[in-house]
């Protein structure tokens, strides 16, 4: 896990009593900069992602219809 993360996300992140999961934009973003030689990984980028979310018991979370209305609702990065 990067050492750019808060003590206390880490924690979060690694606690067996919550849930974590990965946007498929994330999954995106990750692929792309990988593409464009900006992120290496020791191996193809989708098959490394499904094997790294399987390995920490972390879920997939999708993008749908549903959720466009609530993009504009974030807050601003």
């Amino acid at each position: 896990m990067s050492s750019q993360l808060p003590a206390e996300l880490k924690k979060q992140i690694c606690s067996p009593s919550n849930e974590v999961y990965l946007s498929v934009i994330s999954v995106w973003e990750v692929i792309l900069k990988n593409q464009l030689g900006r992120l290496p990984l020791p191996e193809e980028a989708a098959a490394y992602i499904i094997k790294q979310r399987a390995r920490h018991q972390i879920e997939p979370l999708p993008l749908n219809e549903e959720s466009l209305p609530f993009l504009p609702k974030l807050p601003d990065l």
